[in-house]
């Protein structure tokens, strides 16, 4: 039995290593890399006269974060809606 739990540990032992290693690994390769979407909303409500959003996603390739920003058409700058955060594997709803 004490044969088997050291096979045991040194597989979990082995899977955290390269876990970490491929992390690193994708830090590294992928440092200062940044997929950027642009995307447009159209209200069609009457109050807002059919004003057109624009926003900006960034997808952040190290650390596979991803960050949301509104372009204010008065001011010709970003504000962040969603701060850089991890995105979440499961939804709740």
């Amino acid at each position: 039995m004490p044969k088997q739990k050291r096979e045991i540990s040194w597989a979990k032992r082995e899977a955290v290593n390269k876990s970490t290693h491929d992390k690193l690994r994708q830090f590294i390769e992928n440092d200062k890399k940044v997929l950027r979407f642009y995307a447009n909303s159209a209200d069609t409500v009457p109050i807002d006269s059919g004003v057109i959003e624009r926003y900006e996603i960034r997808y952040f390739l190290m650390d596979d974060t991803i960050e949301v920003s509104e372009k204010r058409s008065d001011c010709n700058t970003m504000h962040p809606i969603i701060k850089r955060m991890k995105i979440p594997k499961t939804v709740v709803c």
